[in-house]
């Protein structure tokens, strides 16, 4: 929105002749006015468009921790699914401690003696 000031005279009022000086001051406080109501509108106008940009990033926060949990527990039950069906024996690493996923046919044994440092690391 454009706000253009009315052309004014470099004259003061007080040397300006009583009618013509009264009609200037007149029109310059409708001029003032009517920006002032032009002003408070637009403002009104960005209040409301800032409160809808709010409403929409909320909502748009909520969709995307909703779309990451359930790509995570998506991603949880395809490795479950891919694990079990391995024809071959999978032993999961994590911080030092093993864990079986997978015994294949079920004649895989973990002695208790087993640690991570003697199983090592297959590429």
């Amino acid at each position: 929105m454009a706000i253009t000031a009315a052309p004014t005279k470099h004259r003061s009022l007080d040397s300006s002749p009583g009618p013509s000086g009264n009609r200037s001051l007149i029109r310059a406080f409708q001029t003032f006015t009517q920006d002032a109501g032009s002003l408070e509108k637009s403002y009104g106008q960005l209040q409301a468009e800032v409160l809808r940009l709010c409403f929409e990033l909320e909502r748009t926060k909520r969709d995307l921790k909703t779309s990451l949990e359930e790509n995570a527990r998506m991603r949880r039950y395809f490795a479950r699914i891919i694990i079990k069906e391995l024809s071959c024996g999978v032993l999961r690493l994590r911080r030092e401690r093993m864990r079986l996923c997978n015994s294949a046919d079920g004649s895989l044994e973990i002695p208790q003696a087993v640690s991570v440092q003697s199983v090592g690391v297959v590429p």
